[in-house]
């Protein structure tokens, strides 16, 4: 793996090595069916939701790690459908590659 690495311009780390860049949260992926995207966000941050986000129609609520199963309960008692509830890794900061750099990648 390390010799595919190097070949194609990248180099594996130790174990450990980049996970100050991510924070341990939790993770709730919502998609509308008949509500607003909007209106979903806002139950989401009224049970304690951090962070929301729409993103081609899909809410994403970011929790704190203990309040995740409180704001899953919470949408599930006003019957709001999710498709995940899960602990997740999430950057601290994003980066938008260009043409070049994202070929390099997914090779």
């Amino acid at each position: 793996m390390r010799r595919i690495f190097t070949r194609h311009g990248g180099n594996l780390a130790e174990t450990g090595a980049v996970s100050w860049m991510f924070e341990r949260k939790g993770y709730i992926s919502i998609t509308p069916q008949n509500g607003d995207a909007d209106e979903l966000a806002l139950m989401a941050i009224d049970a304690g939701g951090r962070r929301c986000q729409d993103q081609r129609g899909a809410g994403r609520v970011y929790t704190k790690v203990d309040e995740l199963q409180k704001i899953k309960g919470a949408l599930e008692a006003s019957e709001v459908s999710f498709e995940s509830a899960e602990l997740a890794w999430v950057p601290k900061t994003m980066l938008q590659l260009d043409n070049k750099a994202t070929v390099q990648v997914l090779r």
